[in-house]
C-alpha cells in the first residue's frame, strides 16, 4: 500500500473507515515519531512540519489491526509513504526500492511481481532498462505493473533489475529505481501436516502393534 503524504502537520495521510472492535497500531517505521495513527478510525497524520523539504523522503510502516475478541487476532499491512514537494521536477517512486515478496520457483509466466508508481504531475510512462538480460520481467508502460515472462530458475536469482519513468511529455526528464527480485526453492519449504491436530482412538484391548493411524505430510 502506497501513499503520497501531504507536508503539513495534521494533513491526512491515510484513513480507514473505523470498525468497532479493532485497534490499529504502527509497529515499526515510526522511529522518529513523525507519524500519529487513531487506533479506532486508522487516520493516518503527519505530526510536524515538513513544508520545506527539498528531495524526496520514504517511509516504511508496518501497521497491525487487533480484533478485541476472547483469543485476538491480528493481521499487518505495510504502508510505504513518499514525501516530495508539490513542485518536484521529476517522477518520484512511491519507494526508494521495491523488495517484492519473494516468488516460488513454480510461479508461471505471467505472475504479479509489483506494481511501480510515480508520482509526477503529468503521466509518466514505465520501462526496464537495465538488468533483465535473461528476460524474466515485463512491465506495463502504463500500469507500472511487473510480471514474469516465463518459467523461473533460482540459480539465477536474486535478479535486480532498474526501471525507468519519463515524463510523458518530455523525455528528457525521468527517473529511476531498483527492484529486487528473489525466488524460493520449493525443496526450502518444510514439511507440512494436513492438520494441526490428529487425534487416534484404540480399545484397550487392542494388539499389540496394530496400526493406530496414518501420519502424513504434504510438500508446499
Amino acid at each position: 500500500m502506497s501513499h503520497k503524504a501531504p507536508s503539513n502537520p495534521n494533513d491526512t495521510v491515510m484513513q480507514n473507515q473505523e470498525r468497532p472492535g479493532v485497534l490499529l497500531q504502527i509497529m515499526c517505521g515510526n522511529s522518529e515519531g513523525l507519524f500519529s495513527l487513531s487506533s479506532t478510525t486508522g487516520e493516518l497524520t503527519l505530526t510536524r512540519d515538513l513544508t520545506k523539504q527539498t528531495v524526496p523522503i520514504y517511509y516504511s510502516l508496518m501497521v497491525t489491526a487487533t480484533d478485541s475478541g476472547p483469543s485476538p487476532l491480528s493481521t499487518s499491512v505495510k504502508v510505504s509513504i513518499t514525501i516530495a514537494p508539490i513542485d518536484f521536477s521529476f517522477p518520484v517512486f512511491s519507494e526508494g526500492d521495491y523488495q517484492p515478496a519473494p516468488l516460488s520457483e513454480k510461479a508461471p509466466p505471467d505472475t504479479f511481481v509489483v506494481q511501480i508508481i510515480a508520482l509526477h504531475e503529468v503521466p509518466v510512462i514505465y520501462s526496464i532498462v537495465s538488468g533483465n538480460e535473461k528476460g524474466y520481467f515485463t512491465i506495463s508502460s502504463s500500469t507500472g505493473i511487473v510480471k514474469t515472462t516465463k518459467n523461473l530458475n533460482p540459480e539465477d536469482f536474486p535478479v535486480v533489475f532498474h526501471v525507468r519513468a519519463t515524463d510523458s511529455s518530455n523525455t528528457s526528464i525521468f527517473n529511476e529505481a531498483s527492484v529486487n527480485v528473489t525466488v524460493i526453492d520449493e525443496n526450502d519449504f518444510p514439511p507440512v501436516f494436513p492438520s494441526s491436530l490428529i487425534e487416534a482412538s484404540l480399545k484397550e484391548e487392542g494388539l499389540l502393534d496394530a496400526p493406530l493411524d496414518q501420519i502424513t505430510s504434504d510438500l508446499k
